[in-house]
């Protein structure tokens, strides 16, 4: 799995932070910054087309995946790609940590079955 991370202004965001795949393992400060805004996130789940999957976003350098409650969770419908705009930002001050699961809950540590491409644009 591989991250890129690109620095391109615009009126929006500054940041673009895109994966080829999340599933259920941490991926930690993707960011790489300890505090801006989350502007946009853009979730392709095309390749699972029999289960819808969560996206799940918390402010905090590094999480712990079953225990780590999301400050945000954005749902992908199977076979679906969607785009949430988030008009004002969402803040954080810790970095972003992200991951994909196939369910709502905290507690849940169940990955995909295939992985999940998402990008996200930040301050």
């Amino acid at each position: 799995m591989s991250f890129t991370k690109v620095s391109a202004p615009t009126a929006l965001g500054t940041v673009l932070v895109t994966s080829n795949g999340l599933d259920a393992s941490a991926h930690n400060n993707v960011t790489g910054a300890t505090s801006g805004q989350v502007y946009q996130v853009m979730i392709d789940n095309t390749a699972n087309t029999t289960q819808g999957v969560y996206f799940k976003l918390v402010d905090a350098a590094s999480v712990t995946i079953g225990v780590t409650d999301a400050d945000l969770v954005f749902y992908a419908p199977k076979g679906k790609k969607v785009t949430y705009a988030i008009n004002t930002g969402h803040p954080y001050t810790s970095g972003v940590s992200i991951w994909c699961t196939t369910h709502p809950g905290t507690s849940n540590s169940s990955s995909p079955p295939s992985s999940v491409p998402v990008s996200l644009l930040a301050t």
